[in-house]
């Protein structure tokens, strides 16, 4: 395994694709991002060389950058945890498997490039030996951050920039009050605990769990269970096929909420003064609510509602087969 360390020297680079859209992802609108992976990659830049004496290399890395700079990071598999740090500069430290041929850590107008390279077998696709990395990478808290990967588990805490992490199947956590947040994993488990005045967020087939959000929100998932703690939001989308969801907070003056599931059931908490337009409708579930009147039958299995506790905002719920539970808070 070769370590490569560039300061300033633009680099070549070449992807391959590793998983097909399907149309789950398609309908998702799930980025083509986090379904590629650099797996060979040409280098320009004056290396920095070490060869591997163990199964497991260790790393280290620091580049002085300034608070509006931003961190890439491109791995396989494996942990990467980023954590937000007082210093004006990057840190990266830890170990990479013997399947990785080249660790690329490089700086250029204050922005680090971290890219893990991997040995591929002889003859047949794919990689030889361990390519996991257990990297931990120290940012100035204001950093922007982006994170591709597929089954690496990342992580990032105390930083308050712009934050974006696909992966395909690694769990993704983020914890801090950040500028923006994009989350997106096909069946990984999604979970953010702090604020954003915008959070997306992409799902098929794990859980999401967001506490603490408020501004901007959107969530689209298939199969996994969606809970949301929020503060106060202006504009909210949840859509679930299969999994439930389940809202506590409010919604601002003006603002909306939307919520549509197809067999999973919605609970939604809401202040007991919250102001607002409400329809609510299921095709075969049944309405439970706590803020207005009792739901009408459409003549079929399913009913529906509508009323204004006094209007300010739009709130509209609708679910196929799943109940919908309003309680007032």
């Amino acid at each position: 395994m070769i370590l490569r360390n560039s300061s300033r020297e633009p680099r070549a680079e070449a992807r391959i694709g590793l998983l097909a859209a399907s149309p789950m992802t398609s309908r998702l609108g799930v980025r083509s991002g986090v379904l590629a992976l650099v797996l060979a990659c040409s280098l320009l830049a004056a290396p920095f060389a070490a060869s591997v004496a163990s199964a497991q290399e260790s790393v280290s890395h620091s580049f002085s950058v300034g608070e509006s700079g931003a961190v890439s990071v491109e791995v396989l598999s494996g942990t990467v945890k980023l954590l937000a740090w007082d210093r004006s500069e990057v840190e990266v430290t830890g170990t990479v498997g013997e399947g990785v041929e080249e660790l690329v850590v490089s700086a250029e107008d204050g922005e680090v490039s971290i890219e893990v390279v991997t040995k591929e077998k002889e003859g047949v696709w794919g990689v030889e030996g361990s390519v996991d990395v257990d990297l931990e990478v120290r940012v100035p808290a204001g950093i922007e951050i982006e994170v591709e990967s597929i089954s690496a588990a990342v992580s990032a805490s105390g930083v308050v920039g712009e934050v974006d992490i696909e992966t395909v199947s690694g769990p993704i956590s983020v914890r801090g009050d950040v500028a923006t947040a994009s989350l997106s994993t096909v069946s990984g488990p999604v979970a953010f605990e702090g604020s954003s005045r915008e959070t997306s967020v992409e799902n098929i087939s794990g859980p999401v769990s967001l506490s603490g959000v408020s501004g901007e929100l959107d969530v689209e998932a298939v199969s996994g269970p969606i809970s949301i703690w929020a503060g106060e939001v202006t504009s909210a989308s949840v859509e679930a096929v299969s999994g439930g969801v389940e809202f506590v907070g409010a919604v601002a003056a003006g603002g909306e909420l939307e919520i549509e599931s197809h067999s999973g059931g919605a609970k939604v908490t809401l202040p007991g003064g919250q102001a607002a337009d409400f329809e609510l409708s299921t095709f075969s579930g049944t309405i439970s609510n706590q803020l207005g009147p009792e739901p009408e039958q459409d003549g079929g299995l399913g009913s529906s509602v509508e009323f204004s506790t006094g209007g300010g905002a739009d709130i509209d719920i609708e679910t196929f087969s799943g109940n919908i539970e309003i309680i007032a808070q």
